[in-house]
C-alpha cells in the first residue's frame, strides 16, 4: 500500500508492503542406491517472509537544490525443513533465521547554469541484524545475533559539453551483510560415491566495495548512446566452496565459505538506442570486463565466478498504437563456475548462452491491457548454476488495469 501527497514545497510518499514466498524440493533421481524405491520423495521445503514500510520526503528548498530523504525498515524471515528419503523430518541446511534493516538516506541534487551541470551528492546509513534462531533437529550450531552499522556515501556529476554531449562521473560506496546460512549452514552430502561436509563460518565479515564509473552520453531527438568505464574494488569478498580438509578417504571433504582478502573487477559499458521512425526503435548494450579477480586467503587469484566476460543485449520495439511488442536477446559469454556434480566442488568453464524473449501488448479502453509474454522463445538449454537448468520456453497472458 502507498500514499502520496503534496504539502508546500514537500512531495510525501509513505508505503507498507509484505510478502510471502515458499518453495519445495524433491529428489528425483539419485546415485545412491538406497534412495531408489522412494522416488521422487520431497527433500526440501523453505519459507520466506517479508515484511517492511517506507516513507520518502522530496522537499525543493531553493531554485537550484533538491533534497531526497528517508527512512525504510525490512524484516525477513527464512524457515527451512528437510527430509528424508523416508519422509521423515532431518537438520535443515541452514538454521532458521531473520534479518531486520534499518535504514536513513539523504540526497541533495544542486544544478546549475540551466541544468547543464548537476550535481548530487548523498549517504545512506544502515544498521542490519541477521539473528540465526532455534531450529528443530538442527542441534550443530548455536543461535546468535549480529549487528552491523555503516555509513556509505555517494556522489555523481553531469555536466553538458557541448549541446546534446554530457559527461559523467559518479563514486560511491556499499556492503554486504552474510546471510545465516553463510554464518551458521551444514550439511553432509555423498557426491560421486565421497562423503562430503559443507560448514558455515560464524566469523565472516561483511563484504565492502568502493565503486567509480566515468563517461559520456550523446544524445538527439532519435539517437542516445553511452559509453561508460567502472571500476570496483571489494574487500572482505565471500568465497564459498573453500576446501578446508581433503583427507584421504573414506575421511570426508570439508567444505566452508570464508572472506577473500580482495576483489576488483574493471570493464567498459556500452548502450545505444535508434528510432526508426515513429513506430519502431532499436536498442543495444554490452558490458565487457577488463578485469574480474579475486584474491583468496592462500594469497592466489582466480576469476570471480559466475561473471561472464561478455553480456550483449539487444531487441526492438514496435509500437502501433493500440498495439506494441519488444523482442529481445541476451547473449553470455566466458564465464567460469563450480561443478556441483563433482566431489570438491571444482571450478570449470561454463557453456555460452544465447536466450530470446518477447512480449506483445494490447491496449483495451483507457487502463486496461492484454499482455502476452514469451520467454525463452527458441526453447534453449541454459543454466546460471551447471546441474539447475532454467525454465524452457513459457508463455504468460496478463489482464493489467491501471489506475
Amino acid at each position: 500500500m502507498r500514499v502520496t501527497g503534496r504539502v508546500g514545497a514537500h512531495d510525501l510518499s509513505f508505503a507498507g508492503y509484505t510478502a510471502a514466498e515458499s518453495s519445495h524440493s524433491s529428489n528425483v533421481t539419485t546415485s545412491n542406491p538406497l534412495d531408489v524405491p522412494f522416488l521422487p520423495f520431497l527433500s526440501f521445503e523453505s519459507e520466506l517472509d517479508w515484511v517492511g514500510a517506507q516513507a520518502k520526503d522530496s522537499w525543493h528548498w531553493s531554485t537550484i537544490n533538491s533534497v531526497v530523504l528517508g527512512f525504510d525498515f525490512e524484516k525477513v524471515t527464512s524457515v527451512s525443513r528437510s527430509y528424508t528419503r523416508t519422509g521423515d523430518r532431518t537438520s535443515p541446511f541452514s538454521a532458521n533465521s531473520n534479518k531486520r534493516t534499518a535504514g536513513f538516506y539523504v540526497e541533495n541534487t544542486l544544478k546549475l547554469r540551466d541544468g547543464r551541470t548537476v550535481v548530487a551528492v548523498g549517504g545512506r546509513v544502515d544498521r542490519i541484524t541477521t539473528e540465526t534462531v532455534d531450529t528443530p533437529l538442527k542441534t550443530n550450531f548455536t543461535p546468535s545475533e549480529t549487528t552491523f552499522t555503516i555509513f556509505n556515501p555517494s556522489l555523481g556529476i553531469k555536466h553538458e559539453l557541448v549541446e546534446g554531449l554530457r559527461a559523467h562521473f559518479a563514486v560511491g560506496r556499499a556492503f554486504i551483510p552474510a546471510e545465516a546460512s553463510m554464518l551458521t549452514g551444514f550439511t553432509t552430502t555423498v557426491v560421486s560415491g565421497r562423503t562430503q561436509i559443507s560448514q558455515g563460518n560464524p566469523d565472516l565479515k561483511p563484504e565492502r566495495s568502493t565503486s567509480f564509473d566515468i563517461g559520456a552520453e550523446w544524445t538527439r531527438p532519435t539517437t542516445r548512446f553511452d559509453v561508460t568505464a567502472f571500476r570496483t574494488v571489494v574487500k572482505d569478498r565471500f568465497i564459498s566452496n573453500v576446501v578446508v580438509s581433503n583427507p584421504a578417504p573414506p575421511d570426508p571433504i570439508i567444505l566452508s565459505v570464508t572472506n577473500g582478502l580482495d576483489a576488483h573487477i574493471s570493464g567498459l559499458d556500452v548502450e545505444a538506442e535508434q528510432r526508426l521512425g515513429g513506430r519502431v526503435g532499436v536498442f543495444a548494450n554490452a558490458t565487457h570486463y577488463f578485469a574480474r579477480k579475486e584474491r583468496l586467503a592462500t594469497g592466489a587469484e582466480q576469476d570471480i565466478l559466475n561473471v561472464p566476460l561478455n553480456t550483449v543485449r539487444a531487441g526492438v520495439d514496435v509500437d502501433f498504437g493500440r498495439l506494441s511488442g519488444r523482442v529481445s536477446g541476451r547473449y553470455v559469454q566466458g564465464r567460469r563456475d563450480n561443478d556441483f556434480n563433482t566431489p570438491g566442488f571444482p571450478i570449470i568453464d561454463y557453456e555460452n548462452l544465447t536466450v530470446v524473449d518477447a512480449s506483445v501488448t494490447y491496449r483495451l479502453v483507457r487502463q486496461h491491457a492484454i499482455v502476452l509474454a514469451i520467454n525463452n522463445v527458441f526453447d534453449a538449454f541454459y543454466y546460471e548454476k551447471l546441474g539447475y537448468p532454467l525454465q524452457g520456453a513459457s508463455f504468460k497472458v496478463s489482464y493489467r488495469l491501471g489506475f
